[in-house]
């Protein structure tokens, strides 16, 4: 009998776990761009969500005259 106890909380545990909740927020990630889309995507398989860098960033790695280490 305690073992069919225990079964019965985890299960009832498991099922208010977070990723319950992220349905919820994947679901308010608006796909009217293509970048909304991966986004959305991304977040629905639980990946973390992709660092935004200024083109300032990005043209810094992209410099031709730089020495490399």
């Amino acid at each position: 009998m305690k073992i069919l106890k225990t079964i019965v909380l985890t299960l009832f545990l498991i099922s208010f776990s977070s990723m319950t909740f992220a349905t919820e927020h994947c679901a308010t990630i608006e796909t009217s761009t293509a970048a909304g889309v991966i986004e959305k995507f991304n977040c629905k398989k639980g990946l973390p969500k992709a660092e935004k860098t200024s083109l300032k960033e990005k043209l810094k790695k992209l410099n031709p005259f730089k020495k490399k280490k």
